[in-house]
């Protein structure tokens, strides 16, 4: 059985930001022979299930998705995305596996990208966690637990992991039924090859007021953790200190400024051809 090429989302809010339209538009434009489903209030059942429907009466979108993610994959399998999940390649050499997912600053699963088989283990056993939980709690107040604590969690004991899930080896960490790709693959791009999408880390799930420094603190993180282990003089001591030296926010410049130039020419490309 291998993964099928069909892309889920949850929109539950009345407009699209012109940003996730633009992310979207990604999705179509680079993941060709896929299907791409919009899930809504009218086709995912959410009064059906306690914590999402508690979420759901508070507006609180993000949360109604952290129990939608797990119920589509478990049911119909493929990919699930984040809509502000912006696509550079496809997913095509990941369908053989079982499940794949990636991580998010190298130390946390990420929930934004996961692809997986239908009924898989590891899907369901994240799905008993939401088993008659409360999205509203006693004294009134929401739980606005993340959904990558809860899955690492989930995963840890599951598998009976404690290590790094990330080498900073390219690999991925990899069970017999499961693949833990690094942040590099689906979270940020380091521009080593392996990209295929990027989490820009919108946070409309958050409150008006809090900060969402998500992608600057995850490309911090993993330079950071990437340079500054033990085997730190083992590598290019000149590249590893201008990395160390260059603040975050220029790494993020210096990012979006070449994912722009790449999707212009993938733009002119696609232009091309007709």
């Amino acid at each position: 059985m291998a993964i099928p090429k069909k892309i889920h989302y949850l929109w539950l809010s009345e407009k699209k930001d012109e940003r996730v339209e633009r992310c979207i538009q990604s999705w179509r434009e680079c993941l060709d022979g896929y299907e791409i489903v919009e899930w809504n209030k009218d086709n995912f059942p959410y009064n059906d299930f306690l914590y999402a429907r508690e979420a759901y009466s508070k507006q609180k979108w993000a949360f109604v998705t952290d129990y939608f993610r797990l119920w589509v994959l478990e049911k119909y399998g493929g990919i699930y995305l984040d809509a502000d999940v912006t696509v550079y390649g496809n997913f095509d050499k990941f369908l053989d596996h079982k499940l794949f997912i990636g991580t998010e600053f190298t130390d946390q699963v990420a929930a934004h990208a996961i692809g997986a088989e239908p009924h898989h283990p590891f899907i369901q056993k994240c799905l008993e966690y939401y088993k008659d939980r409360h999205f509203i709690l006693p004294d009134g107040r929401c739980d606005l637990n993340a959904m990558p604590c809860i899955i690492t969690k989930v995963f840890m004991e599951m598998y009976r992991y404690s290590g790094d899930l990330v080498k900073f080896d390219g690999k991925p960490l990899s069970f017999s039924d499961m693949s833990i790709y690094p942040d590099s693959y689906f979270t940020i791009n380091t521009f080593d090859g392996n990209n295929v999408c990027v989490h820009n880390g919108l946070g409309s799930w958050r409150d008006a007021d809090s900060e969402n420094p998500v992608l600057e603190n995850v490309v911090g993180a993993y330079f950071w953790k990437r340079f500054c282990r033990k085997e730190i003089f083992s590598y290019g001591f000149m590249k590893k200190w201008i990395y160390l030296l260059m603040p975050v926010w220029l790494l993020v410049l210096y990012s979006k400024h070449s994912a722009k130039i790449k999707n212009n020419k993938r733009v002119k490309k696609i232009n091309c051809r007709h």
